[in-house]
């Protein structure tokens, strides 16, 4: 039992609030343990006095319930920060994809009308609109542009 000195050592601490305050400054992953030790201890010192455990404490028989939901809970709250942080790296990598695909279309714009391909007028048109879209993004840089400029 991991948690069984500092649990004991809290249980006879005459702060009110001691307990709780460690118990809630523990990661949450271990919270529920720390809950399922102050369980079994608060059993063992029932049966070593005699006591019914649901009749000294009100609640107690479903206090592993209790447990179980807060676990529950927490794995819940741990898959969605897990699922949060896969979302923002798929929203990376499109945000990559995208950038590199424009940088693409910037080349081939920059290159037509540099070398007067036949749509060198067409790419001129795009490119300017090219370039307010980059500024509307916050990403225009006019080196990128400067061959045309």
């Amino acid at each position: 039992m991991k948690y069984r000195a500092q649990l004991i050592e809290l249980i006879l601490d005459d702060k009110e609030d001691a307990m709780m305050d460690w118990i809630l400054s523990q990661p949450l992953m271990e919270q529920t343990d720390i809950f399922r030790e102050l369980k079994q201890i608060a059993e063992e010192a029932a049966l070593e006095n005699g006591d019914d455990i649901n009749q000294v404490v009100e609640g107690f028989d479903n206090f592993e319930n209790l447990i179980e939901k807060d676990q529950e809970a927490i794995l819940d709250i741990k898959l969605a920060e897990a699922n949060y942080i896969m979302a923002l790296e798929e929203q990376e990598i499109a945000s990559d994809d995208i950038l590199e695909t424009f940088e693409g279309i910037r080349d081939y714009v920059i290159e037509c009308i540099t070398t007067n391909a036949p749509n060198a007028d067409e790419m001129r048109d795009l490119a300017v609109k090219l370039i307010a879209l980059e500024k509307d993004s916050g990403i225009y840089k006019v080196e990128n542009w400067c061959a045309i400029l």
